[in-house]
């Protein structure tokens, strides 16, 4: 639901408050859940666990090296995936 002006949801600040993302576009007012990356919920799928465990190291690296480390991690969860198990 929109402000009478258009803009964002009338109850953003309590998506932001809760954590998620204001959905503008939306009738929830949430987008999507967001997670800290030391707790990303686990998917079941151990190996993908392992890899999205590796977020928690995010912290410890500069703001530099954050989009080489995604991409690192972004490879690595395309390993585990393709992955013939």
């Amino acid at each position: 639901m929109r402000d009478d002006d258009g803009g964002v949801p009338a109850d953003a600040s309590e998506a932001a408050r809760d954590g998620g993302v204001p959905d503008p576009d939306g009738e929830s007012g949430v987008a999507a859940e967001s997670f800290r990356p030391d707790e990303v919920p686990p998917t079941g799928e151990s190996s993908v666990d392992a890899v999205l465990g590796s977020l928690a190291d995010l912290g410890g690296h500069p703001v530099g090296e954050h989009a080489e480390f995604y991409v690192a991690l972004h490879d690595a969860l395309l390993t585990e995936l393709n992955a013939e198990g």
